[in-house]
């Protein structure tokens, strides 16, 4: 699943589809107008309440990070992942992923123009 969700990442033609390249289906949301992914095992729904971005005094005008404060308004949580009057979820069935938190260098993506254009 994890090469799904990255997918659209690729330098993928603008008129394709982002649900298209990955392979993953759309499920529609109560309270956002976004879609969310129908395989994942646990979906917030959100409103930003507030966006802090970060400037470069080195470069006025420049941002070098922002945080995004959100107020949750709806969560998805897929049937038997969770225990049956919903208040916690089995972490063995949500599997995360081999890491939640990465930092990718140019070499990492030096070939990914390549592999959008197999997708063609």
């Amino acid at each position: 699943m994890i090469e799904a969700v990255n997918a659209p990442y690729l330098d993928a033609p603008y008129s394709g589809s982002e649900w298209d390249a990955s392979v993953l289906h759309e499920a529609p949301s109560s309270t956002v107008k976004l879609s969310r992914v129908a395989e994942s095992v646990f979906n917030i729904e959100g409103k930003v309440i507030d966006i802090k971005e970060f400037t470069d005094y080195q470069h006025p005008g420049m941002s070098l990070a922002a945080t995004v404060l959100t107020k949750a308004t709806q969560f998805w949580i897929k049937e038997g992942t969770a225990n049956k009057d919903y208040s916690q979820i089995d972490l063995s069935k949500l599997r995360p992923g081999w890491s939640t938190w990465g930092r990718l260098l140019w070499s990492d993506w030096a070939n990914v123009g390549a592999t959008a254009q197999d997708m063609e």
